[in-house]
């Protein structure tokens, strides 16, 4: 490190865990016999790992991972004539 001013991190043999977190919150509401509205929210956040490069032997350290993270939301509203 000392030399190039670069840490490798430790040895890993596996690749680090993905994380997923979801959240969905659908409102469905009856105005009259002839109108209704239904609200639906969801929203993803991921956290994995992308690799720098593809190597060449087993032998793989943490500094060869970056965080990407992925945050999607998804909004839809309708008012509905029946």
């Amino acid at each position: 490190m000392d030399r190039y001013n670069y840490d490798a991190g430790w040895p890993i043999f596996n690749t680090p865990p993905e994380t997923q977190e979801q959240t969905l919150v659908k409102l469905d509401y009856t105005i009259n016999e002839n109108h209704r509205v239904e609200y639906i929210y969801q929203d993803t956040q991921d956290i994995n790992y992308r690799e720098y490069d593809r190597p060449a032997s087993n032998y793989v350290f943490s500094a060869h991972y970056y965080v990407y993270p992925i945050d999607r939301q998804k909004i839809l509203s309708l008012i509905l004539v029946i």
